[in-house]
């Protein structure tokens, strides 16, 4: 795996990304080491972001509901 610098977001590969997409990229294998290879790992980049940010609400929904489970759990034991 390519460590990158402190405040750098070049993967080593001569494309620039955020550090938290890291992961993803580096899974996808990509080389972009020509100029049409680069612009397919932009694009990608692009749609796995997009569905990252798409994914994140029904996260939070998910979440919220788990808090409230746990709540009406606890309020019923308390109870008994």
């Amino acid at each position: 795996m390519v460590e990158e610098e402190e405040g750098s977001n070049d993967i080593g590969c001569g494309c620039a990304t955020t550090s938290w997409l890291r992961v993803a990229w580096l899974q996808q294998g990509c080389t972009c080491n020509r100029r049409k290879t680069g612009q397919r790992c932009a694009q990608l980049l692009q749609r796995r972001t997009a569905a990252i940010r798409s994914d994140r609400p029904l996260l939070v929904v998910f979440n919220s509901l788990l808090v409230v489970i746990k709540t009406v759990g606890r309020e019923i034991l308390l109870r008994l």
